[in-house]
């Protein structure tokens, strides 16, 4: 059986906190609201229940993804602006 990482431990302690249900959890915080619920039944129904299954693109899972974009590509624009003048 493998290790935890920096660890000798083949498991998590026997505390209540890591007796966590996995299978129950929604990626996009679907019970928030009573619009997202609906939504949910209405994808789950649609899609088979592979709605639960769906990844998010990277840009939506890492925000900071988005801005490092924005300023590379504002840089790159200010460049090209100031080389062409």
């Amino acid at each position: 059986m493998n290790t935890l990482p920096l660890s000798d431990s083949t498991a998590y302690p026997p505390y209540p906190y890591y007796h966590f249900n996995y299978t129950n959890t929604k990626t996009a915080n679907w019970t928030c609201s009573v619009p997202r619920r609906a939504a949910y039944r209405i994808l789950h129904t649609v899609s088979g229940g592979r709605i639960d299954h769906c990844r998010l693109p990277m840009i939506l899972e890492w925000p900071q993804m988005l801005v490092a974009s924005a300023l590379v590509g504002g840089a790159g624009l200010v460049d090209l602006v100031l080389l062409l003048v």
